[in-house]
């Protein structure tokens, strides 16, 4: 079997090319092991075809010598069990975090146990209606009353204000999180294209599809998006299904601008389309926004009804009750109402009236004179308004906890996923010294190799049939 005499050479050769691709390699993977996103490379060492090569004419057998090594595929070290897994907890992650804050800030305005919040006020206006039982008559006790129906009053607006104040932060920052779905997208089919064009021509773009999967991790986490591979080396992006499947990227690559929808509880295209297709936001920070949104809404309809009803009751107390001027319910004029709904924007005040006037609180039975307190006690005992508060207090810590607990589990499982991920994927640099140190050592053999065919060589051309001479 005749062998040529740069056989030698172009296999030192290949072992110095293959080696040098593989330092490479390592050193990539070295600079980038703080990215984030960033894959860990690893090079396809292969051995390269021997000589002879493998044919019918030419069976494998001993007589064959091997070409070297070939330096393959530079590929990245991805689980897509690991992936899916991931991004599954993300959008999960994602919406109970946001759930999460949102119920937390609301839990601590409340300030409950504490002697700034309603609750002590409550306490201190039914306080200040048995004083008033204790000596009908004293115009500071009325006073102290009128005072503290302020205190109470101006609470429950300020709680009120507050919320209101939260819907429509959240309705921003719902608005911006819709932003940064938008540019998520819109950058990943950018980088469908780019993936798609490299791969056409047998390039694999590591970096490119790293920047991919970081956005989708990042869309993930917004929104319960579905990926699709496209086979083409374009992805696709949609949320929920069948009739209710909106595209975020689709099959061909078009990136859709997507919004809210007039209900503010799914995910429609920008502009709506004609029949409007509607996702429902069952998971990601986005959902979870919106729930926030419904459950403040919520505690802002049940304070209404706390306002509310404090206004029944103590409008209930004063038509029972005669004031110091012997008004009553059926008196011309009659006695006045305690609160009213206040000032346009609020959901409950002290009337006019009743803050000019400390007289005309109703603390006596009409049929027992002025010197009576019977009905302020029977006053201070109309404590719906404090236990339908009490209610709403005990349904925000409830759902707080219940957010929380959510939120531990799903970030400690989120974590857990993680770390296994990284595992595969993140770069350790003990390990790219060790392979940077094997990856030298096989560079210097096949420099050695290399050298000792070339003299070898120039043995032969320089030396043969020089004998004697």
């Amino acid at each position: 079997m005749a062998i040529s005499t740069f056989m030698g050479l172009e296999t030192a050769l290949r072992g110095i090319l293959a080696q040098q691709e593989a330092l490479d390699t390592s050193g990539h993977n070295i600079a980038n092991a703080n990215t984030p996103g960033y894959t860990r490379e690893t090079v396809a060492l292969t051995p390269f075809y021997p000589y002879p090569a493998y044919s019918i004419d030419n069976p494998q057998g001993g007589s064959q010598i091997g070409g070297g090594v070939d330096a393959g595929t530079i590929s990245r070290a991805r689980d897509a069990y690991l992936d899916n897994q991931y991004r599954t907890q993300n959008y999960k992650s994602g919406y109970d975090q946001a759930l999460t804050d949102g119920l937390q800030q609301v839990d601590q305005t409340l300030a409950e146990p504490s002697d700034n919040g309603l609750s002590s006020l409550f306490s201190q206006f039914y306080s200040a209606w048995q004083n008033v039982a204790n000596d009908p008559q004293s115009v500071p006790a009325r006073q102290a009353l009128i005072q503290s129906g302020k205190a109470l009053a101006d609470g429950i607006n300020s709680l009120d204000s507050q919320l209101s104040t939260y819907v429509s932060q959240n309705q921003t920052l719902e608005s911006q999180t819709i932003t940064d779905l938008n540019s998520y997208t819109t950058q990943i089919a950018s980088l469908n294209t780019q993936i798609k064009n490299a791969m056409a021509v047998g390039i694999t773009p590591n970096d490119l599809l790293d920047q991919r999967d970081a956005l989708v991790d990042k869309v993930q986490n917004l929104v319960n998006a579905t990926p699709t591979d496209n086979g083409d080396g374009t992805i696709s992006l949609y949320v929920g299904s069948g009739a209710n499947k909106v595209d975020l990227v689709d099959t061909s690559n078009v990136q859709h601008a997507v919004q809210l929808d007039g209900t503010g509880q799914n995910l429609e295209w920008n502009p709506p389309g004609t029949p409007a297709v509607l996702a429902p936001l069952t998971t990601g920070k986005l959902g979870g926004l919106v729930q926030y949104g419904n459950n403040v809404q919520s505690y802002l309809t049940s304070l209404q009804g706390v306002a509310t009803q404090l206004i029944s009751d103590m409008h209930t107390a004063q038509q029972a009750g005669m004031d110091l001027y012997g008004h009553t319910a059926t008196t011309t004029p009659a006695v006045t109402d305690f609160f009213d709904t206040g000032s346009p924007g609020q959901l409950i005040g002290v009337t006019a009236a009743m803050q000019a006037d400390p007289n005309l609180v109703a603390a006596a039975d009409p049929t027992k004179g002025l010197a009576d307190g019977s009905n302020a006690i029977a006053a201070a005992s109309m404590t719906s308004a404090s236990n339908l508060y009490q209610t709403l207090v005990t349904t925000i810590g409830s759902d707080a906890q219940a957010a929380q607990r959510a939120n531990d589990a799903s970030t400690s499982l989120l974590q857990s996923i993680s770390n296994r991920r990284q595992s595969v994927m993140g770069v350790s640099l003990d390990e790219e010294m060790t392979n940077l140190l094997q990856f030298q050592r096989g560079y210097q053999a096949s420099a050695r190799a290399l050298t000792a065919m070339d003299d070898m060589v120039n043995l032969l051309i320089n030396r043969t049939g020089r004998t004697g001479l």
